[in-house]
């Protein structure tokens, strides 16, 4: 949803703190069911489900680190790459997750 946002929203004029609340909530409810997932299957991640949610964490916690260093005001030199980084991994995870619920 937070994609869809950043994409579609900019418009409304709280976007950017709407696109945050919802990715903070996104965030927190696939720590929780990330936790569950693996104290259920005892860590074990030998199908494609399991590999892929592997690769949806590695790629979601720096994500959440780029988006803020992202948010910084101009004057760096490295702010139009980690904005244009943060909005490839968005779109990498978006169609990760996607893939994922059909796994």
């Amino acid at each position: 949803i937070g994609v869809f946002i950043a994409r579609f929203g900019r418009t409304l004029k709280h976007w950017l703190e709407l696109h945050r609340a919802m990715q903070t909530t996104v965030m927190a409810l696939s720590f929780i069911g990330q936790v569950l997932a693996f104290s259920y299957t005892k860590g074990d991640i030998s199908t494609s489900h399991g590999v892929t949610a592997i690769v949806v964490i590695c790629v979601s916690y720096p994500q959440l680190v780029i988006g803020l260093l992202a948010q910084q005001k101009a004057g760096s030199a490295w702010l139009p790459e980690l904005r244009r980084l943060h909005r490839i991994a968005g779109y990498l995870l978006t169609g990760m997750c996607l893939w994922q619920s059909y796994l």
